[in-house]
């Protein structure tokens, strides 16, 4: 089955026990089929975009994170593993908005939700909390020195990030951000959604204490 601009999206399989059977007539059924089953696919994913997808940055939007993390922390707690929350915050982003202009700063929120979403296992969800504030979740199997090593990663891509964006003089300029980082684990620093959070930006406000641009993770439970 495809899309409507012919991309594959799945497979309708039919299968009979006898010898000879499909006529001509069953194969046009099952054609039509086939394109009513593409179509109801298609409309289910857009529907989706439209409800998780964060619309300028192209990440998950909250409400898709706050399911996640429901999900994985039930899977965690089933398996007896561990998952990591990291909170990106955009270091001196209204800096960015005043200096060039509202367009050039959702550049800089696109390049830098692209970068953060490329640094992550397939698995995991990167989502735009808000403003100039990423989530970032590391689903199980994940280990707490491989939380360091990831969001260490991540704080370095962003930072090695050259942007060229057009300011409110039509000029273009080079900016670079920076972004600083809490991160707390599950079920180490919290038992819930709403408790991992809380320890998760505990531990970035610590983290945008000057000089900024560094990762801090949850030391108390």
């Amino acid at each position: 089955m495809t899309s409507t601009d012919q991309e594959p999206i799945g497979i309708l399989e039919v299968r009979s026990s006898r010898a000879a059977p499909f006529e001509a007539e069953d194969l046009a059924r099952m054609a039509l089929l086939a394109d009513f089953c593409a179509t109801v696919l298609e409309r289910a994913a857009r529907l989706e975009k439209l409800v998780f997808v964060d619309g300028m940055t192209g990440v998950y939007n909250r409400s898709y994170f706050e399911l996640q993390a429901r999900n994985e922390m039930a899977r965690a707690l089933r398996e007896n593993a561990s998952l990591a929350l990291c909170i990106a915050d955009i270091d001196d982003f209204k800096a960015v908005n005043t200096a060039y202009g509202y367009e050039a700063a959702n550049a800089v929120l696109t390049q830098v939700a692209a970068t953060l979403k490329s640094g992550v296992r397939p698995f995991d969800t990167v989502a735009r909390w808000g403003g100039e504030e990423f989530a970032v979740l590391l689903t199980p199997p994940v280990q707490p020195e491989d939380v360091i090593t990831i969001s260490e990663r991540l704080r370095g891509a962003v930072e090695r990030l050259q942007l060229h964006v057009e300011g409110l003089d039509r000029r273009f300029y080079e900016v670079r951000v920076t972004v600083s980082m809490g991160v707390a684990l599950f079920p180490d620093h919290g038992d819930s959604p709403q408790e991992l959070w809380r320890a998760a930006n505990q531990a970035l406000l610590v983290a945008k204490r000057p000089p900024k641009n560094r990762v801090v993770v949850q030391r108390h439970a």
